[in-house]
């Protein structure tokens, strides 16, 4: 049986090693703190959905993994992620800078971004949900980022 590493280096040729998925409830606080914010409609629908713990943890489970660079990025919300690290650092929280770059050889949980479409109009917006800091610093090489698709009507 093959490890969830090696799942991922055979299917997106990545050759990374220590990023592991999120599962449970794990960054379900940041849809508490993001939903009262100035959202996308259908991000704000989905993260009103997605503030149901059992919803937003059968939502990481059929999450599918993909890898986002630097230009993927530049496309979703709520990040900086598309910049250059070297000029996004400056503008984070210098612990989680710190943290961030401490981790960079260790075990890593992997950003979760929302991909929210309007089945009426066929509008898809993507949405950082959590690891901005880990997605900053590693967009540049590509980074696995857990992506939950939510459609609306």
């Amino acid at each position: 049986m093959k490890t969830y590493t090696e799942f991922l280096e055979e299917a997106y040729g990545t050759g990374k090693r220590g990023w592991k998925p999120n599962t449970g409830t794990e960054e379900h606080d940041e849809v508490e703190h993001q939903k009262s914010g100035d959202l996308h409609p259908s991000i704000r629908k989905a993260m009103n959905h997605l503030s149901d713990p059992k919803n937003y943890a059968q939502a990481l489970q059929r999450s599918k993994v993909s890898i986002y660079n630097r230009r993927k990025m530049q496309n979703v919300h709520n990040t900086d992620a598309g910049e250059r690290w070297i000029e996004t650092k400056k503008t984070l929280d210098p612990e989680k800078v710190s943290r961030v770059e401490k981790q960079s050889r260790g075990i890593k949980t992997m950003p979760i971004i929302i991909k929210a479409k309007n089945k009426k109009t066929g509008e898809t917006v993507s949405h950082l949900l959590g690891g901005n800091t880990r997605a900053s610093k590693h967009a540049g090489e590509g980074v696995p980022v857990q992506v939950i698709h939510y459609e609306h009507d």
